[in-house]
């Protein structure tokens, strides 16, 4: 079976800044699906005889994520 088109993008920002001679302070930011794209999950492979929702699909990937 195939499932359906999968759209993905991240982000990532990074920053450094030099605080004293010899240190420094680095951050960052990473985004997970930063166009907030609903993806589905592949559809449900079983088949046969008195199978019930064969080929279904019943959930779907999460929301945008974003981490410090």
């Amino acid at each position: 079976m195939i499932g359906p088109t999968w759209l993905d993008m991240d982000l990532s920002l990074d920053k450094s800044f030099k605080l004293i001679e010899g240190a420094r302070f680095e951050g960052g930011m990473d985004s997970f699906n930063v166009l907030n794209h609903l993806n589905f999950n592949d559809p449900s492979t079983a088949t046969g005889t008195g199978v019930v929702g064969g080929g279904t699909i019943t959930g779907a990937n999460g929301p945008r994520g974003t981490q410090l």
